[in-house]
């Protein structure tokens, strides 16, 4: 009876530590998106600074580039462009979307304010 209890206590504890081992590695996953979402949209506003306001696609929507997106399959990236609060001003929206293996799906979002003298994040 000793040994059936004793192999139900480590089974149990084996069964515990896969549960955490399963959860810390698709917490890791999820981060590492993240990260990569983060670079991917930093790169697309450093990209428009750098072209300068003249340069920035009129009002609206727009879709960010497939090939800007290839860090991360899958993903789906939207830039929105509106009017600031100012005269010359436009408020920059970059928005990206993408699919997890576990959970809900990912999205990161940077808003940036850009005028003709650059723009501050």
């Amino acid at each position: 009876m000793a040994a059936l209890i004793a192999a139900f206590v480590v089974s149990m504890a084996m069964l515990m530590a896969l549960q955490a081992y399963y959860h810390a590695t698709t917490a890791l996953a999820h981060t590492a998106n993240r990260a990569r979402a983060l670079m991917i949209l930093e790169s697309q506003a450093e990209t428009m600074r750098a072209a300068g306001f003249a340069m920035l696609p009129h009002l609206g929507r727009h879709a960010i580039p497939s090939e800007a997106l290839r860090g991360l399959p899958g993903a789906t990236g939207t830039l929105l462009v509106q009017p600031g609060p100012t005269a010359g001003m436009r408020l920059v929206t970059l928005e990206m979307r993408w699919p997890e293996e576990h959970g809900p799906a990912g999205q990161m979002r940077v808003v940036l304010a850009m005028s003709s003298e650059g723009m501050d994040p």
